[in-house]
């Protein structure tokens, strides 16, 4: 606790320290997602591969929180973060796809 007092005197504890990297990394990749969710609505396309991209991403997000915040495998993190970027590039691809084809 006394870290956290006046951010001096030692090294930030091992736990807080990952907690607010995660953190930080929450302003990162999911704006992206945020960002494609919201061209999704703004173009409607709002159809089941949308849907399930979306879903697919949080679920890939929720693993990587767990497996981060947890023991921390960088195996597994690096796989579920990687499985994340793939389906948020292929929800960036459908909705480019849907603008594509409805224009």
């Amino acid at each position: 606790m006394g870290y956290f007092g006046i951010f001096q005197g030692g090294a930030e504890p091992e736990d807080s320290a990952k907690a607010a990297r995660h953190f930080s990394n929450l302003f990162e990749a999911p704006t992206l997602f945020y960002a494609g969710c919201l061209a999704a609505m703004v173009t409607h396309d709002v159809g089941i591969a949308v849907q399930f991209l979306a879903w697919a991403y949080v679920a890939a997000r929720v693993v990587h929180a767990i497996i981060h915040l947890g023991g921390n495998r960088i195996g597994k993190r690096v796989r579920a973060y990687s499985v994340g970027w793939l389906v948020l590039l292929g929800l960036w691809i459908q909705v480019v796809a849907h603008v594509a084809l409805n224009t």
